[in-house]
């Protein structure tokens, strides 16, 4: 029991990890096409074509909702996973050292008994699993952030009214989605990320 226990963590872990990097690495690839985009879209003589513009825009706006959405089922899916992990994580912080401490006192022999080793290694578990949510959540957050950066970086200004309209919906859009687990590695937990959205 323990054995598949165990197994199943670290195979939940490998795919929430994957799952995370994968979709912050999306983020910033949307957010680099964004600040990109305008240059795709320029003739041979060096003139800009609207419709090429727009369209390219158009395209990049589609695929920023598609991550989003890939982003609520994941968040969807794992909040309550998460929850377990990061009070079953905070307990094991606390009482592992008290755990580490009382093993020691009793045998008063030496440190590198097996009681000791095993709870020291429990706490290093839990604290690597702990700093890897938090640094992937962070770092997921961030990426999306920098999509509206993205497209503040484009050169927007001289571009027609039209497309500067659009870029403006695209970014009030993404200034909307604003679904984020608030775990970062300077700040273990926020209450408010386990709210049903």
């Amino acid at each position: 029991m323990v054995w598949y226990s165990a197994y199943g963590l670290v195979v939940f872990d490998l795919f929430i990890v994957a799952l995370l990097q994968l979709l912050a690495t999306h983020y910033e690839i949307i957010s680099s096409a964004y600040e990109n985009f305008k240059y795709k879209a320029e003739n041979e003589d060096g003139k800009l074509r609207k419709e090429e513009i727009q369209k390219e825009l158009v395209s990049i706006i589609f695929d920023c909702q598609t991550i989003y959405r890939k982003l609520e089922t994941l968040y969807g899916f794992s909040r309550p996973i998460v929850l377990v992990y990061m009070v079953g994580d905070a307990i094991g912080m606390i009482t592992m050292p008290f755990l580490i401490v009382m093993s020691y006192v009793q045998s008063g022999s030496s440190i590198f008994n097996t009681n000791v080793m095993a709870f020291s290694w429990t706490l290093f578990v839990v604290g690597i699993q702990s700093y890897m949510y938090c640094s992937l959540l962070q770092n997921l957050n961030e990426r999306k952030e920098d999509v509206n950066f993205g497209l503040y970086g484009c050169d927007w200004t001289s571009l027609d009214i039209e497309i500067k309209k659009l870029i403006l919906l695209a970014m009030r859009m993404n200034s909307s989605n604003n679904l984020k687990m608030k775990v970062t590695s300077t700040k273990f937990i926020d209450l408010p990320m386990f709210a049903s959205v």
